[in-house]
């Protein structure tokens, strides 16, 4: 078996060695796997934030007073806050 050594410096490419391999490019991911991942990604996110609202017990919260009240009143109370965390999960 005859083996090539590898280079230790760039080797220049010829023209049909460049437009071979532009030919040979590799689809790594469908939309629909990057569009479903995006969507996790932004639930899980959601779930986050809306998670740490709920926290409200002082010695386990670590979010701001402010942080608790301004989420709360974005979704009306805590109890539609709740609802939403769980219709999210």
């Amino acid at each position: 078996m005859n083996q090539q050594p590898i280079p230790s410096h760039p080797v220049p490419l010829t023209a049909e060695t460049a437009t071979a391999m532009e030919q040979l490019s590799i689809k790594k991911h469908d939309v629909a796997i990057v569009l479903l991942h995006w969507f996790n990604a932004s639930v899980w996110f959601m779930e986050l934030l809306s998670g740490l609202a709920l926290i409200v017990a002082p010695a386990y919260r670590v979010m701001p007073q402010w942080y608790l009240t301004m989420i709360a009143s974005a979704f009306g109370s805590r109890a539609n806050l709740l609802r939403v965390h769980v219709a999210l999960a």
